[in-house]
């Protein structure tokens, strides 16, 4: 099928690809236009039941909402991050404000090479709220304005963190995990937003740098 779009669905329809069927998909199916591109990524996302590739290409998607990891098992693909969003790479970049740029509900999915660009608009880069089991590898998150935070982990745990890099952004990285028995992984203190917990989580070469709110990390 290529890169041309070739699905067409009216009204609420999602095209839905039964379980094994479809290795992966591209958002340019469902007709990838360079405005509010997070529609046809959301269509390319539930047209899974699980178990399948959204592979992204080397090249900006504006987002006018939400993305919406909300399926299990499956795995979000770029083609490369950068430190700077101007860089070539995939680069998910937000054209406003009043939401993150993409936000995970789902257990054992993957995001991986791409960067974020907040475009200096306020909310957050990533957010994760009772998402499991997940690894987040080789992405770069950029330029997050008013009180946003690059990476927000809610109620989230046992997930692994590779090759992170937040810069120019206000804030870093904020963990809030509710648990009643939390086991190894990072000691993390946020200075206003959060306090002293730990964290059942698993970092690797995570930087954080030009942001005005680290905390402290401490590594046990």
């Amino acid at each position: 099928a290529g890169l041309s779009k070739w699905l067409s669905l009216t009204g609420t329809g999602v095209w839905n690809f039964g379980v094994g069927s479809v290795k992966e998909v591209y958002p340019e199916w469902w007709g990838i236009d360079g405005t509010a591109d997070e529609v046809e990524i959301n269509k390319a996302i539930q047209s899974f039941e699980r178990d399948g590739i959204v592979q992204l290409q080397p090249k900006t998607y504006n987002i006018a909402a939400v993305i919406s990891m909300n399926k299990s098992s499956i795995y979000l693909k770029g083609t490369g991050k950068s430190l700077l969003a101007s860089v070539s790479g995939t680069i998910i970049k937000k054209s406003g404000d009043g939401y993150d740029a993409i936000y995970t509900t789902a257990l054992e999915c993957r995001l991986s090479d791409f960067t974020v660009d907040g475009n200096s608009k306020t909310d957050d880069g990533i957010t994760m709220l009772s998402s499991n089991h997940c690894i987040y590898e080789n992405i770069s998150i950029h330029n997050i304005g008013g009180t946003g935070w690059g990476i927000i982990v809610d109620n989230s745990g046992v997930n692994q963190f590779r090759s992170i890099n937040i810069n120019e952004s206000a804030n870093g990285l904020y963990i809030n995990v509710l648990s009643t028995n939390p086991r190894t992984g990072i000691l993390l203190k946020v200075s206003s937003k959060g306090s002293l917990v730990m964290v059942p989580m698993i970092f690797s070469t995570v930087q954080l740098f030009s942001a005005r709110n680290f905390g402290k990390v401490l590594t046990v």
